[in-house]
This record gives structure tokens, sequence and C-alpha cells, in this order.
């Protein structure tokens, strides 16, 4: 028997605030249905564990601390256990997810960790890259900036940028290692919602001072021509994909006869303006009078528990962990593998309980309209732009994770050789995912420069000067800086009451057919990318 290591590429999937690894269950179906068969080495996807629920108020240095040590833990237990030595790097964040995603490489570069192990991919969706600030007009925007900066725990300044270190603007300056470990990777690639999302505005996610969107009954979407359709569930969907270049702004007199941005396969709520009206005023009247109070008391509970948590253990140094001396561990062979995340356990009894009943509230109202589809056959009609829908499913993650890419190799070549039809089923065999990935493929690469050139903002009819935000200094250094970095952006638009829960399907690939269709033609850039068959100029 061969005790030749196998080289792997490890892909890490941050969740954001509130969140726990589950949500990152479609995107790491994603990776792993769409990616073994191009990559020359095993694709192994972990989705940290350390700060679910309120331990994702504790700060991003907390937080990021934890997941570094369970990076460097789980790469020493492939290399002793399973026989696998990780050689590329991968990080995807979701939400707050994207910003610890930032800090953990930083911490990684600091360590000399890339100069091993060589960076790939970083991308994120919907994250709130500019921090969280609100500039609408009205009391709700006033008061959230007002006490947004003391919920949420230390997490919750950092994102306001209320912080004494201002964390994102350190982050975000050219000769940190959190700017220089991002600067390394291939490909920089961020995802926006262009509407609906009730957490991330469309500006800090897609790294820009502008806000083009605002006036959306007053502008007509279009998305990337010719997008495939692919089979989820029983629905036939297609990606989201905004094209900036093709939406434009509505004249009054074009306004007079336009009847919204609709999508196929919408639901009865969302179709419905009476409905949809009606739903409002019952949830305004009986639902939101409980439910708020509630949602505050928990948060502020959840703030202390965090604040007082941290401040007591730091007395006691159990945070003082040093990410170089586990570095240091996981390069000596001899050392033995450990880990501590005894302390975590001990938290989960107050924090894991309240939080999961306050998710499920929280999404059951947001998500009432999924209820109003069924899962009966959907149906998507074409009128050149693309449409589509939503249903259900879940899956978990726990540890590393990973499909072999060595059964079916090219002769005489060390890559696999490429499926160009994706199927997958549920555990009882019904349909889960069919794609045609050579047309996923012929699409990307058809529109690829429309997608290299999002960064160009000014060539826009949307992105107007009067949709330019009054970022104070601080935001508009980050825009600046970030931006100097090159990025691959993709605008979304998922006509669903929570886009933030859609853009990565966080209740499973079913829950939301759109958001799951916009995660695998994502994957499908990767996919590309490891084939080498992206337009060599733009790569």
């Amino acid at each position: 028997m061969s005790t030749e290591q196998q080289p792997a590429h490890i892909f890490i999937l941050c969740h954001g605030l509130w969140g726990n690894q589950k949500h990152m269950g479609t995107i790491e179906s994603a990776i792993k249905d769409m990616l073994p068969d191009s990559s020359k080495e095993k694709i192994l996807t972990l989705s940290p564990s350390t700060y679910a629920y309120y331990k994702s108020y504790d700060g991003l240095e907390i937080i990021g601390s934890k997941v570094v040590s369970e990076i460097l833990y789980w790469i020493k237990n492939l290399e002793k256990d399973e026989n696998y030595k990780v050689v590329k790097f991968s990080i995807v964040g979701y939400s707050l997810g994207g910003l610890i995603s930032r800090y953990v490489i930083g911490e990684l570069y600091k360590i000399g960790f890339f100069e091993s192990i060589e960076p790939i991919y970083f991308t994120t969706f919907a994250t709130p890259h500019v921090g969280i600030q609100f500039y609408d007009k009205g009391l709700f925007p006033k008061i959230a900036n007002t006490l947004g900066p003391y919920l949420f725990g230390y997490s919750g300044r950092e994102l306001f940028i209320a912080d004494k270190e201002k964390l994102l603007v350190t982050m975000s300056t050219p000769d940190s290692p959190y700017y220089k470990a991002l600067k390394s990777f291939e490909l920089r690639l961020a995802l926006a919602n262009i509407k609906n999302d009730r957490t991330v505005a469309f500006y800090t996610s897609f790294i820009t001072d502008y806000s083009p969107f605002n006036q959306f009954n007053a502008i007509k979407v279009k998305y990337l021509k010719n997008l495939p359709q692919v089979t989820i569930g029983n629905a036939l969907v297609r990606p989201k994909f905004v094209d900036l270049k093709r939406s434009q702004v509505l004249t009054p007199e074009q306004i007079q006869g336009f009847e919204g941005n609709k999508q196929e396969n919408t639901s009865l709520i969302r179709r419905n303006k009476y409905l949809r009206y009606s739903l409002m005023i019952f949830l305004a009247s009986f639902i939101l009078p409980f439910w708020i109070p509630f949602v505050l008391t928990s948060t502020i509970c959840g703030t202390i528990f965090s604040i007082v948590k941290i401040k007591f253990f730091r007395s006691y140094g159990y945070y003082q962990e040093n990410s170089s001396e586990r570095w240091l561990k996981l390069m000596d062979k001899d050392h033995p593998t450990e880990t501590n995340y005894s302390q975590d356990d001990e938290e989960n009894a107050f924090t894991g309980g309240t939080a999961q009943l306050m998710e499920n509230t929280f999404e059951g109202f947001l998500n009432v309209e999924d209820r109003m589809i069924g899962h009966s056959e959907l149906k998507t009609t074409d009128d050149n732009e693309d449409e589509e829908e939503d249903t259900y499913s879940s899956s978990s993650t726990s540890g590393v994770s990973g499909k072999s890419s060595r059964d079916n190799l090219l002769p005489d070549s060390d890559m696999p050789v490429p499926k160009t039809i994706l199927e997958t089923f549920t555990k009882n065999s019904r349909p889960l995912v069919k794609i045609d990935l050579k047309a996923y493929e012929n699409s990307i690469l058809e529109h690829w420069k429309m997608i290299c050139l999002a960064n160009e903002v000014e060539k826009y009819s949307t992105f107007k000067e009067k949709t330019r935000l009054p970022l104070n200094q601080e935001r508009q250094f980050i825009v600046e800086s970030l931006n100097d970095l090159g990025w691959l952006k993709l605008a979304i638009y998922i006509d669903a009451w929570n886009a933030h829960d859609g853009i990565v399907s966080r209740r499973g690939i079913r829950s939301n057919n759109k958001g799951s269709a916009t995660v695998y033609l994502w994957c499908t850039i990767l996919r590309l990318h490891l084939r080498n068959e992206l337009p060599e100029e733009e790569k």
C-alpha cells in the first residue's frame, strides 16, 4: 500500500451572524457536486462550528482565532489520519462570515500559512465589507444607526465601525496582513443582492459608494442573456445574475405602463399585492408587537452574555492562544493532535437553544410565502430575461468532507474527466439538482467580459451621481482600498421576501431555487478556473 500523501484543496465555509454551519449546506453541496471532476487535488470542505448562534457576537478577533485554530486542527488531522496534504486553500464567507474570512486569512498570513499552501478563491455572499450604516431618511434608520453599535456584542460595534480599533478599516489598509492575504488569492468574488436583502444593503456587499436600486419601481432589471435553465426539485429555474449594463432607469412615461420586475414561479403572496398588504397588516398588528420585544430582549441578553463572558475568560487568559504556536505544532509531525473547544460546548446551553428558537421564528415569518407555493410541479416562462421560483430541503456538515476526484482520470493525465451533466438525488431518491454543465460553462464564457467589468460602475445608467451615498472618510477609504485589489462582482436579484436567506439558499437547496441556481453558476466560474479555461487576459 502506498503511503504517498494525496494533495488536497480545502474550502473553508464561514456562516454569518446568528447562524450555524447548516446555513452553508447549499454552497457545500455545489462545491462537492461541481468541482471534484475539474480538480487535480482532492476537494474538501470545512464548515467551522465554533461560533454558532450568539457566539457570533464575540467579535472578529475572538471568532477569527477560533476558526484559525479549527482550520489548523483539521489540517493536522487530515495529514495524520487521512493521508491528505493540503496544498490549496479557498474560503467562502456568507454575511458576517465574509468579514470573519478576511480576518482569518490575515491571521494565517501572519504565521506563514500561505508560504506552503496556495491561496486560490476568496468569495463573499451578501457581506457588509463597508460595514453597516443606514442612509435612508426616517425614524427607523436613525434608531438603527444609534442602537446598532450597542447590539450584537463586539461584532455589532465592528459592523458599525464604532469599535476603538476600527478593525474594518485596519483590514482594508494595504500594509496590513489582512489586505496582503486578500491580495494573494487568485480570484476574489463578491455576490450582492440588489434588493430584498433585509440585513445587508447592496452598496456594502458590492463594495461601492452607490445605492442605485432604491427607487426600484422605476428600474427595469435585466439579466445576463440566455442563462440556461436548471432543474431543482420539481422546478425549472434560471440563475439571477443581473446585467448592470442593460438594466435601466425608466422615464416617467415608461413607468406608467411598467408592471414591476416580475419573475416567474414567484409565490402567490409576492404576485398579489392585496394578499401581500393583508399579510403585512396582519404581521404589524398581531405578530410584530410580540416578536419585536422578544428579539430585542434576546439580542440584549446575548450581547450582555457575550461581553461578560469575554471579559471573564480574558482575565484567565482563555482567549490568549497564540496562532503561531499552533502552526508550529502543526508543522511538528510528532506533536499530538489536540483542540480545545470545551468552553464552547459549555456556552451552548445558553446560546444554542434561544438563538435557534429566534432564528426559526424569524425565518418562519419571513418565509411564510414559501408555504403558499407547495411542492407542485412548477413551470417557467421565457421572456428573454430569464425568470424563476422557490421550495425546501436541508443539508448539514460536520468536520471535513469531500468527494474523490481521482476515480475517473483523463488518459495520461492527472486531470479527471469533466462531467457534462450533473444530476443529484435526495436520500429517498427524489430528483434534487439537474444541470447541463456544458451550457452553464458556455454561459459564463459568453458573459465573462461583462462579469469582469462590473467594477466600472460609472458606465451604467443606474449608477447616477444622485445615487451616490455620503460615506464618511473611513468608509470611502474601505471602498477605494478594496476595489484596488480587483474583484469579480456579481449583482443578484431574487424576488423573495428575504433575499439575504435566498442568496445562499441557507435552508436547503430547494428552499430557494433561484438562490441555488445562482450558487451553482458561481461554482461554474471556479470550475472553469480550475481547468484553466477562463479567458487568459481576464483570469
